[in-house]
This record gives C-alpha cells, structure tokens and sequence, in this order.
C-alpha cells in the first residue's frame, strides 16, 4: 500500500512540473491567468494541448519599423505614375522614376 502511494506522489509531483512548465509558455505567449496552470494540472494531457492551441497575443500587434516608427504595410507592386511615358513609383519611399529600373534610385526596394 505504502508502494502505491509513493507511485501516486511521485505522480502528482512530475504532474506539477509539467504544469508549471506549461503554465510559463502561457505567460509568454501573453495569457497570464494562473487558470492555465490548473487547467495542464487536473486536465494533464488535454490541458497540455489547450495551451499549446493558446494564439500568440505578443506576435498580433502591427509590425514596426526600427527605422522610423511607421507601421510596415504589405509590399503591393509598382503603379504607373505617368502612365505612357513609362514612370513608376516606388512603393516603399514614393520616388518616382524611370519603368527600366529594377531597383528605386532612392532607396534601393526591389521594384516589381
């Protein structure tokens, strides 16, 4: 009996680990709750997947340029500016030039 018992303590010890360890990946992916440590606790197995299914909320935020704190926009193509005479403008710093380049005179994006 005292057998069964060390087995079951032992159990409960690594159990507790295992959830503190998940309760750690919730705080870093922004979920704070000491609920997340209970639910990988009693649920185990299928707590461990509730976190790991968790969204990451640190990563949903708008994506900032170190260069000049402008929110970064999806890189879309080049548009004709003067549409015959075949200047286009850059989409990443606006200067317009020739349709022949490859690259902006300005700021060296790849043009499209």
């Amino acid at each position: 009996m005292l057998f069964y018992l060390l087995i079951l303590a032992v159990a409960i010890l690594i159990d507790y680990i295992i959830a503190n360890a998940f309760y750690n990946i919730a705080c870093e992916k922004g979920f704070k709750d000491r609920k997340y440590f209970w639910y990988s606790f009693l649920l185990s197995f299928a707590g461990y997947l509730m976190v790991i299914a968790l969204p990451d909320r640190k990563s949903t935020s708008p994506k900032v340029s170190n260069e000049s704190a402008h929110i970064v926009l999806p890189k879309q193509k080049a548009t004709n500016v003067e549409g015959p005479r075949g200047k286009k403008r850059c989409y990443a710093c606006g200067h317009v030039q020739t349709a022949s380049n490859q690259s902006c005179e300005k700021c060296g994006e790849y043009l499209y």
